[in-house]
């Protein structure tokens, strides 16, 4: 029992601690003083941290001291630098102003829903403005309120934020003043300085086309003029050749009428028994003075739009056999086959059928006139479903590219008046007129030596036509 009671007592002794000393709890209350001191000046609290220190008088509160006159030192030198930064920064973002403002080209800084909150001195010029702090209030679009430029500097500005470039083409850029001039807006985005409204997102470049636009404008009116110039002169020259064509059209049967009435006043012996003659040809060059007005002045009306039609569902399958007929007399001493292919399905056309019956006998008529001996006509009738055409085609002398291109025009016979074939080369120019009144058209294709084919083609008669 003893041994045991000392055994504890060792065990006892061996664990427990002596008493600290006054100047080991000195040292542990400057330690305390001084982890304290060191969180203040981590806190950037240097006052806190300096009555601290001065609670304590050890040597390391001493040397921490120190330590505070080292960061405080440190941190005034800090101080400094952020100062010369900040005044560099400054004298740099000067120079930026300086160099947007000096720029010679006209040019924006915008936020994201291009509102200008910068502009340099040659856009504000442009738009308009005196003061940069009046364009700070402008939306971009309030400068294209016309036309869809509105809408292309929405999709624009749209297409530089999501895309870091874009432009907006050639635009009217109405300025605050009045003015209107022509622009190209080209935007680039940039890195936001700043958050919120004002934040500059995006850089704009204005390119002042006005001058290039006058210039193309005063182009195309000097163009223009030109081109009316020579329509003018082209008249002029058609009119010329048309009265021309038409003085020598009327001087023959007027010479024939003018000669054989003076044979009558003569009185010359035997003219007695020619007088039936004379009146016979003096008649024949009536009428073809006649025929000759009346060409002409339905020639006027068709090309003046005062034609009178008559439009209806016209069948062009029942017309083809009477023209045919009409012509066999004159087609058969040369020998000539008329041929027509006529569908039972050729549907209604909408026309004048008086017109039509007239365009046909012309087309016909200058096949069988100008056709070889032994040669054919055909007629053929075709559709589609919204038009439908007849072609009349000849195995005749056919036609050049140069006498095609003037073969509407009147009175321009082609070399005609050459062979002795009767007409005053208003035939054709009539029935182009008749086709185009009707709202259709009238086509020829030709091959000298092979022959020629004239298509009329008219539109379908619809029900809603009825």
């Amino acid at each position: 029992m003893s041994l045991r009671r000392s055994a504890l007592g060792r065990i006892w002794a061996a664990t427990m601690r002596p008493e600290p000393s006054a100047k080991e709890l000195e040292d542990h209350a400057h330690v305390g003083l001084l982890a304290l001191a060191l969180n203040a000046l981590s806190e950037h609290a240097p006052e806190r941290a300096r009555a601290l220190l001065e609670q304590g008088h050890s040597q390391p509160a001493q040397a921490m001291d120190e330590a505070w006159r080292l960061h405080a030192q440190g941190f005034e030198e800090q101080a400094l630098q952020t100062r010369d930064m900040l005044a560099q920064v400054e004298q740099f973002c000067a120079w930026q102003a300086q160099l947007l403002h000096g720029l010679p080209v006209p040019v924006l800084l915008l936020n994201r829903h291009g509102a200008i909150i910068e502009a340099n001195d040659e856009a504000l010029r442009l738009i308009g403005h005196i003061r940069e702090e009046t364009a700070a209030l402008l939306l971009l679009s309030r400068l294209f309120p016309e036309g869809d430029a509105g809408v292309r500097l929405r999709l624009a500005l749209t297409a530089a934020i999501s895309q870091g470039r874009a432009k907006l083409d050639e635009a009217a850029l109405v300025c605050l003043d009045g003015r209107q001039v022509w622009a190209e807006l080209r935007l680039t985005r940039v890195r936001p300085r700043d958050e919120g409204a004002r934040a500059i997102e995006l850089a704009c470049v204005i390119v002042d086309l006005t001058d290039r636009r006058l210039a193309r404008e005063a182009q195309e009116r000097a163009r223009d003029a030109e081109q009316e110039r020579r329509l003018a002169e082209h008249a002029a020259q058609t009119k010329t050749q048309l009265l021309s064509r038409v003085s020598h059209e009327l001087r023959t049967p007027l010479n024939a009428v003018q000669g054989f009435s003076q044979l009558l006043q003569m009185d010359l012996p035997g003219s007695q028994d020619k007088r039936s003659e004379y009146l016979q040809h003096i008649s024949t060059a009536s009428k073809q003075l006649l025929e000759l007005v009346e060409e002409m002045l339905d020639f006027n009306r068709a090309e003046s739009g005062h034609l009178e039609l008559c439009m209806g569902p016209t069948s062009i399958a029942v017309l083809v056999p009477t023209v045919l007929a009409q012509h066999e007399p004159m087609a058969n001493p040369m020998g000539l086959t008329l041929k027509a292919d006529l569908p039972a399905d050729a549907p209604d056309l909408r026309a004048d059928s008086r017109r039509v019956r007239h365009i046909l006998t012309n087309l016909v008529s200058n096949a069988v006139k100008y056709n070889r001996q032994g040669g054919q006509v055909k007629i053929r009738l075709g559709h589609n479903s919204k038009e439908g055409w007849v072609e009349v085609e000849d195995s005749g002398i056919g036609l050049s590219e140069a006498q095609l291109a003037h073969l509407f025009e009147p009175f321009n016979r082609l070399g005609a008046e050459q062979s002795g074939s009767r007409g005053f080369g208003l035939g054709l120019s009539i029935c182009k007129a008749y086709a185009d009144a009707m709202g259709g058209r009238l086509e020829a294709w030709s091959n000298v030596g092979v022959g020629s084919r004239f298509r009329l083609t008219l539109p379908r008669w619809m029900a809603d036509n009825s």
